[in-house]
């Protein structure tokens, strides 16, 4: 990505990426899972994760979009900074909607579609950068992905309690 469009060498752009890409994930890291254990009412861990997520989306959009290294490296920084800040608050909430009798089987499948995506993003990413002849309009292809995963966190956030209370309930019993 920088290489092409910044023109900078491989072991440059390399350097800068993982750098900048690497500080990002530690400091969202630290920034989320904090705000996502402050629990704040209802749904709390949901608001938090959509939040940082939205946030890295919006990095990301602007790191292809706004040309120059500088800008770029600071919108990898707050995005890779959203994305793991999403992580630890999205772990949590699954935790918290999946009864302790299914938790294996329920991270698995959380497992596997991390997974999924982690592969499938940049086998996309190449096949657009083909087909448009460009890197950049390449990643554009991630985006939409990327803000639908916003708009299904801020719509489930109202089930959330309803859900956490039948994940915790003794079995047999009818919670709401």
């Amino acid at each position: 990505f920088l290489e092409r469009l910044e023109g900078l060498d491989v072991d440059t752009a390399s350097g800068l990426a993982g750098g900048v890409g690497g500080t990002g994930i530690v400091i969202g890291i630290i920034i989320g899972s904090r705000l996502g254990d402050q629990e704040r009412g209802s749904a709390w861990r949901i608001l938090v994760a959509t939040a940082c997520l939205l946030v890295g989306a919006i990095g990301l959009s602007l790191a292809v979009l706004i040309p120059g290294v500088g800008l770029r490296m600071s919108m990898i920084a707050l995005s890779c900074a959203g994305f793991a800040g999403a992580m630890p608050n999205l772990t949590a909430a699954a935790a918290n909607v999946v009864p302790s009798a299914s938790r294996g089987m329920g991270f698995a499948v959380l497992q596997f579609l991390t997974t999924l995506g982690g592969a499938f993003g940049p086998l996309l990413v190449g096949v657009m950068s083909d087909l448009t002849g460009q890197i950049g309009r390449g990643m554009l292809v991630l985006l939409p992905p990327l803000f639908l995963s916003v708009a299904i966190l801020w719509w489930v956030r109202g089930s959330y309690e309803a859900d956490t209370a039948r994940a915790t309930a003794p079995p047999g019993s009818s919670a709401v």
